[in-house]
């Protein structure tokens, strides 16, 4: 069984718990509404009255219900939650059992690499003083005026922060050392 499918089997699993967690809220909250159909509404406790006590026993049954109904359905949604991240996570992710990690790898390279180089031309512009907002893609372009409503964020004349093009020199490296060895691997398996 590969990573993926060990995920994605994971995944299953949180889905199949939260469907258990969500019937059993639902169990939980139909025994709150069958104890509290016959009881009039602002009905109090009438206190030192025999009734007393099997009026305090049943409003604290109501209340466990109750509580018991909102944990469940709490973690339920957590756990759907969970398995939707581990999802999103598989379909982005490159793993080294893939079949065609090698070509996902080498196009996640050349798309940093794009940036990296989107990044140091819009930078240089900024430096000449004319920040050229055409030099960026779309997405980066968004980013840019986020940047540039947070305060301390932006670099000397406008220019994008330099940790940006760190990071993804940092990644660039990481990847290509990882792409060598799937090669060095793909190569010796054959």
């Amino acid at each position: 069984m590969t990573y993926r499918e060990r995920r994605l089997a994971r995944a299953a699993r949180l889905e199949e718990w939260a469907e258990k967690r969500a019937a059993k809220a639902e169990d939980n909250f139909t025994t709150v509404r069958s104890l509290v159909k016959d009881v009039p509404f602002g009905q109090p406790i009438l206190v030192g009255h025999h009734s007393e006590r099997a009026s305090l026993r049943h409003r604290d049954r109501v209340i466990g219900a109750m509580d018991r109904g909102v944990e469940n359905s709490q973690k339920s949604e957590e756990m759907k939650s969970k398995a939707s991240n581990i999802r999103s996570a598989v379909d982005r992710a490159i793993y080294d059992d893939d079949a065609d990690a090698i070509d996902k790898l080498r196009e996640k390279i050349q798309n940093a690499e794009r940036l990296r180089d989107e990044i140091k031309a819009y930078n240089a512009s900024a430096r000449k003083g004319q920040a050229d907002e055409s030099l960026l893609s779309e997405k980066m372009r968004s980013n840019l005026h986020e940047l540039q409503s947070m305060r301390g964020m932006m670099g000397k004349n406008g220019q994008l922060p330099p940790f940006l093009g760190s990071n993804l020199s940092g990644s660039i490296s990481r990847n290509k050392k990882r792409l060598a060895r799937l090669e060095r691997d793909s190569s010796a398996s054959r």
